[in-house]
């Protein structure tokens, strides 16, 4: 439980940061961009949990040694969260285009 509120303690203050880092360039995007980008997010977000999750514990589950498992179950999380990330941030890089001196993180 300790370390569960932990994350999310450490999660909203990594997501307040970047926020305020970029409040300028958040408040220059309009209300579309914003409903796309949030769009974009929440698409990925469920792809990537419905890859991770059935995809996973399908693959993972016909695997007898535990121990080639777990590093079947991380290699599957890992690879689909690097891919996830990379379409995601092409998707809005479409969306809300920059400036290429400047990024988000």
């Amino acid at each position: 439980m300790f370390i569960q509120t932990l994350s999310i303690i450490f999660s909203l203050v990594g997501i307040i940061t970047i926020f305020h880092k970029n409040k300028d360039k958040i408040k220059k995007l309009k209300l579309n961009q914003h409903i796309g980008i949030i769009a974009t997010y929440l698409a990925t977000v469920a792809v990537a949990t419905i890859l991770i999750y059935y995809f996973g514990n399908w693959l993972v589950n016909k695997i007898q040694v535990e121990w080639i498992g777990n590093l079947i179950s991380y290699s599957i999380i890992i690879i689909v969260l690097i891919g996830a990330i990379t379409v995601m941030n092409k998707i809005i890089s479409k969306i809300a285009p920059e400036d290429k001196s400047e990024s988000m993180l």
